[in-house]
């Protein structure tokens, strides 16, 4: 049985009582485990996996914006009859730093 991050946490908790407390683990076990389930739902957290899923959705669209930014800026060229610029630098570029 493999046990979560939050069985870990009771776990080194229930580790720290006092002897006295000790006899009445199992009551605390579970007190500890609700407190700590109800404190990190209301912390808006995503799991893991769907956290890595947006960081590649994240991958594909700046790929996408580029090559489009390459495309337009061969349209441009076409239109106003220069050669295309390879320098997509223009200020449309987004920031890397994120919000």
């Amino acid at each position: 049985m493999s046990s979560t991050p939050i069985d870990d946490v009771v776990k080194d908790l229930l580790g720290s009582l006092p002897e006295s407390l000790k006899q009445m683990e199992q009551d605390v076990s579970k007190q500890f485990h609700e407190i700590l389930q109800a404190g990190l739902a209301k912390m808006d957290l995503v799991p893991r996996s769907e956290f890595d899923a947006q960081v590649k959705v994240l991958a594909r669209t700046r790929s996408k914006l580029t090559a489009m930014e390459k495309q337009l800026a061969a349209i441009e060229a076409q239109v106003l009859g220069k050669e295309p610029s390879n320098d997509t630098s223009s200020g449309s570029q987004p920031s890397e730093g994120g919000d």
